[in-house]
C-alpha cells in the first residue's frame, strides 16, 4: 500500500484535483464573528497544498440558527468574509468565476474557489437577487438543503429515514428558469426522489449531485438510487463521493477509506468512471466553527482533512482502477463539468452585453 500512497501523491502534485463541496463560506464566517483572522492561510492552505487541491467547491450553507433571519445578508455576510480572508493569497488561491479564470488556475497550480448556494433560502422572497448573486461570484444552487422551502421539498434529515413526497413547486421552477438563463448549475445532494424526477424532466441541461453517494451500499434518501445515477450520468453530469461517515457505512465506527471507495467503485461500475468525483463534504470543521472552535473534538468524515485526500485516490489505485479512470474522479470531471458551465455563462452574457 505504501507504494500506491507515494504514487498517488506524486499524481496529486502533477494533475488537477478537485473537492466539489466544502462549507467554506459558512466555517470562514462562523470564525470571523469570534474574532479570526486569516483563516484559510492559517487553517487549510497546508493541507489544500499536501493534497494538490486546485479547485473546491465552496458552498452557502445557512444554519438552521439563521433562518427566519434576513436570509440573504447571512448568505452576503458568508461571501464577503471569504472574499476578504483570501484576499492576501490573490492569486495563489482566488475565487473562479470564468472558464479563463479556472483555466489559469489549473495551469499555475494554483487553488479556485467556485461559490454556490447550498439550498436557495437566500433569495427566498425575491429572484431578482440571483443576479446579485452571480455578480458576487455564485455560479451555481440546489434548491433546497434537506428540508423544505418556497422551491421544493429536501429528502429526510441524515437521523431519519423517511420517502418524503412532494417535489418542486411552482416557484421552484421558476427560480430553476432563472438559473437556467445565466446558466447556473443544479446540485441535486439534498432534493428528495420527487423533486429530483422533476429537475430532470424540466431541464436540457447537466445537473451535478456535489455531495452524495451510493443508496444500493446505504440505504438513505441522502445517498443516490441506481437510476438518479444513471439519469444524471446520462445528462451528462457528476457525482462528488461524500465523506460524511453517516452516508458512508451504516455503523459510523466502521466508516473507513475501504468503505469510502467501496460507493467510488460501484458508481464507476453502474455509470463510468467520468461521472464521478470529490465532494468530500468535510463536515468537522463546519461543526467546530459552529461551537467556536478551531479544531475539530469529534471526526465526523472517513478523513480527518483535504491533506488525507490522496489516500483515497491510493485506495483506487490499489483497486486496480486504470490511471486514466483515476485522474478523471480525482478532478478531471469536476473541473470539466464546471469549465463548461462557466463558459457558456461567459458567452450568454458577453452577447447581452454586445445588444
Amino acid at each position: 500500500m505504501n507504494d500506491f500512497i507515494d504514487y498517488a501523491y506524486s499524481l496529486h502534485e502533477k494533475h488537477p484535483v478537485a473537492d466539489a463541496h466544502f462549507d467554506l463560506p459558512s466555517i470562514v464566517s462562523l470564525l470571523k464573528k469570534i474574532g479570526k483572522s486569516n483563516i484559510v492561510e492559517q487553517l487549510f492552505l497546508k493541507d489544500w497544498q499536501r493534497a494538490g487541491l486546485n479547485f473546491i467547491g465552496a458552498a452557502v450553507y445557512l444554519d438552521r440558527k439563521v433562518l427566519g433571519g434576513n436570509h440573504w445578508q447571512h448568505a452576503y455576510d458568508q461571501i464577503v468574509s471569504l472574499y476578504e480572508d483570501i484576499k492576501p493569497l490573490y492569486p495563489q488561491v482566488q475565487i473562479i468565476t470564468s472558464s479563463t479564470q479556472l483555466d489559469q488556475v489549473v495551469k499555475n497550480h494554483y487553488i479556485g474557489l467556485l461559490l454556490y448556494f447550498e439550498g436557495l433560502e437566500p433569495v427566498e422572497e425575491d429572484l431578482s437577487l440571483l443576479e446579485e448573486a452571480y455578480l458576487l461570484g455564485i455560479r451555481g444552487a440546489s434548491l433546497t438543503w434537506s428540508r423544505d422551502n418556497l422551491f421544493a421539498r429536501g429528502c429526510c434529515p441524515i437521523h431519519k429515514l423517511e420517502d418524503v413526497k412532494g417535489g418542486l413547486t411552482s416557484y421552484g421552477l421558476e427560480a430553476m428558469r432563472k438559473m437556467e438563463s445565466f446558466p447556473m448549475f443544479f446540485d441535486i445532494s439534498h432534493l428528495n426522489d420527487d423533486g429530483i424526477r422533476q429537475l430532470h424532466a424540466c431541464t436540457h441541461l447537466p445537473y451535478a449531485a456535489t455531495h452524495s453517494n451510493a443508496r444500493a451500499l446505504l440505504p438513505h434518501y441522502r445517498n443516490l438510487s441506481d437510476a438518479q445515477i444513471l439519469y444524471l450520468a446520462n445528462r451528462g453530469g457528476v457525482i462528488g463521493i461524500n465523506a460524511y461517515k453517516d452516508l458512508v457505512c451504516s455503523k459510523r465506527e466502521f466508516s473507513s477509506l475501504d468503505e469510502l471507495c467501496r460507493h467510488i467503485l460501484y458508481m464507476v461500475h453502474l455509470a463510468g468512471a467520468s461521472h464521478v468525483g470529490y465532494g468530500l463534504d468535510l463536515c468537522s470543521m463546519l461543526t467546530s466553527a459552529q461551537q467556536g472552535k478551531t479544531e475539530p473534538t469529534i471526526i465526523e468524515d472517513c478523513l480527518t482533512s483535504h491533506k488525507e485526500l490522496p489516500l483515497v485516490t491510493a485506495k483506487l489505485l490499489e483497486s486496480g482502477i486504470p490511471e486514466q479512470d483515476v485522474l478523471s474522479i480525482m478532478g478531471n470531471n469536476f473541473i470539466s463539468y464546471f469549465r463548461s458551465f462557466l463558459e457558456t455563462s461567459e458567452t450568454i452574457h458577453t452577447l447581452a452585453k454586445a445588444t
